[in-house]
């Protein structure tokens, strides 16, 4: 199927998760002879798709509500989340502990959803003592229920398995009347509180009282320093390109590096560090784009991640930008690259 140009799409890595999800629920539920023709119906879809391809967002609801039906499951989304926030193992530093705070941690999680899948668009709110990740599907095309519980619930599940905190407060804007203790359970068990439905936004708030702790609003910049002091006692002659690029690692997941963030860590001005790489014959750009290049070959290379991860690991905004950057380095595309090196 042709996807219309500005159709919104899902990336086919994100959906080959979801099917990895399905199997570790349907094989923990013991459910797993159900799982053959599932996988069936949706591989058919997917073969003929090159891997970097991205799927219609109204197929893949289709889909999801069509596999809900076949395994007379309601709660099909919120099955399915704790299974498929944990199917990264390339990007485990992030998904499994992270040193940020958690508002930056949101902030670095809504990045690379929004490379992932279009279904939804993601922003965060903050008042003195909450902060919400509100979910917003994307207008004019289907999103199915279960995509957008099972989106709020993947995101309260990395949360707990990061910080060890459930959301205050949780809504959806559709209805779903819960009936008896079993339904009500279900949803408590990812989310820790009983959602409210027909509300105005899908919204999940983490309230500091609730946590007893308030790690959400210092910045990550205290954390990053205490890295690098242990790395640089670890390593005291190492140069200052070096120092740099172990901090550009874990700035990336931020997004775009800034030379000025990069002093701070190092505790020194924009000007000094540009000078002492100056002595070393480098820049702060030239650092920055030699590192890039080199873990762009290795990603591609791998063959196991998507361009949408590659993107994210990168520290890019979007696909576009990473895809003209790697014509500049390797004079051809991501596609090409791996097809020669396969």
């Amino acid at each position: 199927m042709e996807v219309q140009r500005n159709s919104p799409t899902v990336a086919l890595s994100t959906i080959r998760a979801h099917l990895n999800a399905l199997q570790a629920y349907l094989s923990a539920s013991q459910r797993l002879d159900e799982l053959v023709s599932i996988e069936r119906l949706i591989e058919q879809q997917l073969q003929s798709r090159p891997a970097d391809t991205r799927v219609p967002v109204e197929d893949v609801a289709r889909n999801l509500d069509l596999v809900a039906q076949w395994l007379n499951e309601p709660y099909l989304g919120l099955r399915l989340a704790p299974y498929s926030s944990r199917h990264h193992p390339h990007l485990s530093f992030f998904f499994s502990r992270s040193e940020f705070p958690l508002k930056e941690y949101l902030q670095i999680l809504q990045r690379y959803i929004s490379l992932c899948t279009e279904v939804m668009t993601l922003t965060l709110e903050e008042t003195d003592t909450t902060l919400s990740m509100v979910f917003t599907p994307v207008e004019f095309v289907k999103v199915s229920v279960h995509q957008q519980e099972g989106f709020a619930a993947s995101v309260a599940d990395a949360v707990y398995r990061s910080f060890g905190l459930r959301p205050s407060h949780v809504s959806f804007c559709h209805q779903r009347g819960l009936n008896n203790d079993e339904e009500i359970a279900a949803f408590q068990r990812i989310f820790g509180v009983e959602p409210q439905f027909r509300q105005p936004t899908i919204r999940l708030t983490f309230t500091a009282q609730a946590s007893g702790k308030t790690r959400y609003v210092s910045g990550s910049n205290s954390n990053l320093q205490k890295l690098e002091a242990l790395n640089h006692k670890a390593f005291p002659n190492e140069s200052w390109a070096d120092r740099c690029r172990f901090l550009l690692r874990l700035l990336m997941y931020c997004g775009e590096p800034q030379k000025q963030t990069l002093a701070d860590i190092l505790s020194v001005t924009p000007r000094t560090l540009q000078r002492r790489l100056e002595e070393e014959g480098t820049s702060f750009r030239e650092v920055l784009n030699t590192l890039r290049k080199v873990m762009a070959d290795g990603y591609i290379r791998e063959d196991k991640l998507s361009h949408e991860e590659i993107t994210f690991l990168l520290g890019f905004q979007d696909r576009g930008v990473f895809y003209r950057a790697f014509r500049q380095w390797f004079d051809c595309t991501p596609r090409e690259y791996r097809d020669r090196h396969r």
